[in-house]
C-alpha cells in the first residue's frame, strides 16, 4: 500500500478520535503518524507515531512556529526526523487543522509530495493574530504561504468552506468532505429506556455555550424536577461553570474528562443530547462537532443551535431540534419537548439514525478520502481535478 503521512502538531490528543478513526479506515493506503511531540494522554503508543523530538527543548507554545520557520533550512530541519520521513517514502502528507498545517509545509517541501488539509473549525474561524506585530506578519506570511503551496484544503462542512474562503482561503482549492464515524460500532440499544438525562460533551471554552445550557435546564427542572444534566469534559471554563450552576440551584453533575468509549456509553443512556454552541468573542465557531452524528448514531436526539456547522448535521424537527444563539428559553423549550412527547423523541431517534448512515458512514467518507489523495496524486494540479463547488459528502 502507498504510504501517507497523517501530521498534527500534538500526537494525539484523546478528544480527537474523528482523527485516528479516519485514518484506521484507510484500505488502499496505510496512514503514519508524525508530529512535533506526544500528548499526555495521547491516542497513539510510542511506537505509533515518528516525533521531532529536538525542538521540545523549546517552550511549547514555540515549537509549531519554530519548526515551521526553521524547517526550510537543511541544517535546522531536525535531520534525524527528516532523514526517517524520506525512508518511508510517503506519497502525500494529509495535516489537520490549518495551524498545524503550517508546521508540516517544510516536510512538504522536503520530501517533495503534495500537502493536503482539514479544516475543522477554530483554525478558520477564530482570530488568533493577537496584538504582537512580529506575530501578526509571522501568521499572516505562514497563511500566505500554505495558501499557495497546499494541494487542497477539506473542510468538515459547508459552513467551514464559507469562512475559509472569506478570509482568503484559495476558492479553487476548498472542497467539502465530512470525516463520519464508524457506524457498525455505534448502534441504538435494542429497548432503549428512556431516562432523566440531558448530556453535554465537550471542552469547556466560551463557544461550547455550556452556561446557556445550566440556564436552559434551570428553566427544565421547574417543570420537571427529575431533569439532570451531565457535562462531561474539562476546559478553563469549568470552575465558574461549577459555580454556575452552584447559584443556579445544581441538578447537574460535572464529569470531567472521560475516555472515548465511557462517552458513548453515557450518550447512550442519556434521553437528550445538547449542542449549545454559540460564536465566541474572537469568532471561534464550530465545523461540525463529532459528538453529533454520534448521539445521532446511538438514537439519542440532539438539540442544538442554529450555529455554524451544527445546522448541516440537524434539519429541525426532522433529526433535530434547534433555537437561536444564546436562546436560554428556546433551549429549554425544545429540551421539554423532548421529555414530555415521546412519539417526537422516538420519531428525531430514527431519523437521526437513518441520516447518519446515510450521510456520515466513515467507510464511504473514507473511500471518499481515498479517491482524493488518488486524484491529486495523479495530476499534481488539484485545481483541474476540483471545482470551487466541488465536495466529496
Amino acid at each position: 500500500m502507498t504510504n501517507v503521512l497523517i501530521y498534527r502538531n500534538d500526537l494525539l490528543p484523546l478528544s480527537e478520535t474523528f482523527v485516528l478513526a479516519q485514518a484506521r479506515a484507510m484500505r488502499r493506503y496505510q496512514p503514519l503518524f508524525i508530529g512535533i511531540r506526544a500528548t499526555e494522554p495521547s491516542l497513539l503508543g510510542p511506537e505509533e507515531a515518528l516525533q521531532a523530538e529536538c525542538y521540545n527543548l523549546l517552550p511549547r507554545p514555540l515549537q509549531g512556529t519554530a519548526y515551521a520557520c526553521c524547517g526550510a533550512a537543511p541544517l535546522l530541519h531536525a535531520p534525524a526526523f527528516s532523514k526517517q520521513l524520506h525512508a518511508l517514502d510517503a506519497a502525500l502528507i494529509h495535516a489537520h487543522f490549518a495551524t498545524d498545517a503550517v508546521a508540516a509545509l517544510p516536510l512538504a517541501r522536503a520530501l517533495r509530495v503534495p500537502l493536503i488539509v482539514t479544516l475543522h473549525g477554530y483554525d478558520v474561524t477564530a482570530d488568533r493574530r493577537g496584538v504582537n506585530p512580529l506575530r501578526n506578519w509571522l501568521h499572516a506570511a505562514q497563511r500566505r504561504a500554505l495558501w499557495k503551496q497546499a494541494s487542497l484544503f477539506l473542510c468538515v462542512s459547508a459552513f467551514i468552506r464559507e469562512r475559509a474562503l472569506a478570509s482568503g482561503f484559495p476558492e479553487d482549492k476548498l472542497v467539502v468532505h465530512r470525516v463520519g464515524i464508524d457506524v457498525t460500532s455505534f448502534r441504538p440499544r435494542p429497548t432503549p429506556k428512556l431516562s432523566d438525562d440531558v448530556i453535554f460533551v465537550g471542552r469547556l471554552t466560551e463557544k461550547k455555550g455550556c452556561a446557556y445550557l445550566l440556564c436552559a435546564m434551570q428553566k427544565v427542572r421547574r417543570t420537571l424536577p427529575e431533569a439532570h444534566l451531565l457535562i462531561v469534559g474539562d476546559g478553563p471554563l469549568r470552575q465558574p461553570l461549577e459555580e454556575l450552576a452552584a447559584r443556579l440551584g445544581g441538578g447537574c453533575t460535572f464529569l470531567g474528562r472521560q475516555s472515548h468509549e465511557q462517552v458513548c456509553r453515557l450518550i447512550a443512556g442519556a434521553r437528550v443530547c445538547a449542542l449549545p454552541s454559540v460564536t465566541a468573542a474572537n469568532g471561534d465557531s464550530e465545523g461540525l462537532p463529532m459528538i453529533l452524528p454520534e448521539a445521532q448514531a446511538l438514537g439519542i436526539p440532539v438539540v442544538g443551535n442554529r450555529h455554524a456547522g451544527i445546522a448541516e448535521g440537524i434539519v429541525d424537527g426532522h433529526a433535530g431540534l434547534l433555537s437561536e444563539e444564546r436562546d436560554v428559553s428556546g433551549l429549554a423549550r425544545n429540551i421539554l419537548r423532548l421529555f414530555q412527547d415521546a412519539a417526537l423523541h422516538a420519531d428525531l431517534s430514527r431519523r437521526g439514525i437513518e441520516l447518519v448512515r446515510n450521510d456520515f458512514n466513515l467507510r464511504q467518507q473514507t473511500g471518499q478520502l481515498e479517491s482524493i489523495y488518488d486524484a491529486v496524486l495523479a495530476s499534481r494540479q488539484p485545481s483541474t481535478c476540483f471545482s470551487a463547488r466541488a465536495t466529496a459528502e
